[in-house]
């Protein structure tokens, strides 16, 4: 009995041994990669959750030539040659989803230093989808995209074969929604985890945001900066599904009276503010408009306009 009890805690032992070497193996490729312990955990989530599937010689040009192509359920090896400082080989490569989460191509790593790589037939960084029925990001989804590797910025050609290895980083995708954005649909509408969202806005360029999780937790940790005529939004280290609902400015011709201190000066359109009594001496507040003409309808709460009261003398 004895014996089996000190042969249990020797197992015990080895377990818990190869648990931390794991732990210890994946927190220094974190620091190298510079993640954070809820980027890794996306993609080893991910990484259960999708497969490469295929991966084929697509195309080259300037001469470049591909041999020995291999791949795994992560990666892609291979030798290229690249013969002048042009060059590029081009790879299609097909990644099926075996789960019920949607997830993304995060990136791309252990590449020779000497090369680099470009996605394309798909955004890297958003969810991945079914190639004939993109309405299925998840289970049994079937999705390809292309991988072109030349010769990285200021690499001399060099005359012999390169080995190489591709890895793929996978992780789970998130949705993005937008509320009262003008041309929403040229946007980014979803991200992988961990990712930075970077929107540039050239017309009817928002004031401000209210953006928040999908389950409604406030995010404040995103900047808002002019650049030239433009504005860029820039939201890093995502993790869940985002909304981003734009704020209305409220604009008062107060026509010589004074602000009801309750009355914002923006709004969201998802939340109709009532627009309180502003004052005037000797007048009688009779309601708000939008023109001076004080026609049309009454205006009784916030809305996408500037708005002017109309005041009456006191016992007209």
């Amino acid at each position: 009995m004895m014996r089996r009890g000190r042969l249990h805690l020797i197992r015990f032992i080895v377990f818990l041994m190869g648990l931390t070497i794991c732990l210890l193996t994946i927190g220094f490729s974190s620091f190298s990669a510079s993640m954070d312990l809820r980027e890794i955990s996306a993609i080893i989530a991910a990484q259960n959750l999708v497969k490469v599937t295929g991966s084929r010689f697509e195309s080259a040009s300037s001469g470049g030539t591909s041999a020995n192509l291999t791949y795994t359920d992560y990666d892609i090896a291979g030798s290229i040659t690249l013969p002048n400082a042009t060059s590029s080989v081009t790879y299609a490569i097909t990644v099926t989803n075996l789960g019920n989460t949607e997830v993304g191509l995060s990136s791309v790593t252990n590449l020779d230093s000497r090369l680099q790589y470009t996605i394309s037939g798909y955004t890297e960084g958003t969810k991945l989808c079914d190639d004939s029925n993109p309405d299925n990001c998840s289970l049994n989804s079937i999705s390809t995209f292309y991988i072109t590797i030349s010769y990285a910025d200021n690499q001399p050609v060099i005359n012999n074969a390169i080995p190489f290895t591709a890895t793929f980083n996978f992780g789970t995708a998130y949705n993005i929604t937008y509320i009262s954005i003008t041309n929403a649909s040229n946007y980014q509408k979803s991200i992988v985890a961990g990712n930075t969202l970077s929107l540039t806005f050239t017309t009817d360029i928002p004031e401000a945001f209210k953006i928040t999780t999908g389950t409604g937790q406030l995010i404040n940790n995103y900047t808002y900066n002019q650049s030239g005529i433009s504005k860029i939004l820039t939201i890093p280290n995502i993790y869940s599904n985002i909304i981003i609902e734009r704020y209305y400015e409220i604009t008062y011709n107060l026509s010589g009276g004074t602000n009801n201190a309750s009355n914002p000066t923006r709004y969201l359109i998802t939340n109709s503010v009532p627009l309180e009594e502003p004052t005037k001496t000797d007048y009688i507040f009779d309601g708000w408009y939008t023109t001076s003409s004080f026609t049309g309808s009454k205006i009784t709460s916030t809305s996408n306009y500037l708005v002017i009261p109309i005041y009456m003398p006191i016992g007209y």
